[in-house]
């Protein structure tokens, strides 16, 4: 699927909303599928257009121990966009947790 993915990105492929274009899609099935990568690398290509749907990909990547998915989805709860709303404690837990993991930009301030 991850390099379904990359094949999809380079064709230029496009569509309506950004969680449908066939790279996005080919990420979530790798994410589904266990790759903490894609839930991460989905994730980042969709914050901009659809921080509910990063948020859902972060979350997985986050949940199986991805350290860059967990501080991506802090920064999410810090601003409060993809998310129900704003939480600044859950936005310093996952920054925690990406730190232990070894995400040495999450350990900064």
């Amino acid at each position: 699927c991850v390099k379904g993915a990359q094949l999809a990105d380079a064709s230029g492929a496009t569509a309506r909303k950004p969680a449908d274009k066939p790279t996005m899609v080919l990420l979530g099935k790798a994410c589904a599928l266990g790759n903490v990568m894609a839930c991460t690398a989905r994730g980042v290509g969709l914050v901009g257009d659809d921080p509910a749907q990063a948020a859902d990909s972060f979350a997985k990547g986050c949940e199986a121990g991805e350290p860059t998915s967990c501080f991506q989805l802090s920064e999410l709860y810090k601003s409060g966009k993809g998310v129900r709303h704003r939480d600044a404690g859950k936005a310093a837990a996952l920054k925690k947790k990406a730190c232990a993991a070894g995400l040495k930009d999450a350990c900064a301030g």
